[in-house]
């Protein structure tokens, strides 16, 4: 399998929310390895992606339905800068 279609892979199996995976395929045009960094659109898109990645890895939430959604990214990005949820 290569690297890009890990991606797709983890829509597929209702590992990312549809949300991050459409933003990621408006902003990084396929591309989901090899990006530009200039490109903030597409480099935000694949943060929202690693840091879902690494929340179902950690709470192994593999079941179709506890896809973690836009909203939680953002608020464990919230909780991870010092605030409080």
């Amino acid at each position: 399998m290569d690297i890009n279609s890990r991606f797709e892979y983890a829509h597929r199996m209702a590992l990312i929310s549809d949300d991050i995976y459409k933003e990621a395929i408006d902003n990084c045009d396929g591309n989901y390895v090899d990006i530009n960094l200039a490109n903030l659109a597409c480099t935000n898109s694949l943060r929202s992606y690693e840091e879902v990645r690494i929340m179902n890895i950690s709470i192994k939430a593999y079941e179709p339905c506890e896809y973690v959604t836009m909203q939680a990214v953002a608020d464990l990005r919230f909780a991870s800068s010092g605030n409080v949820l």
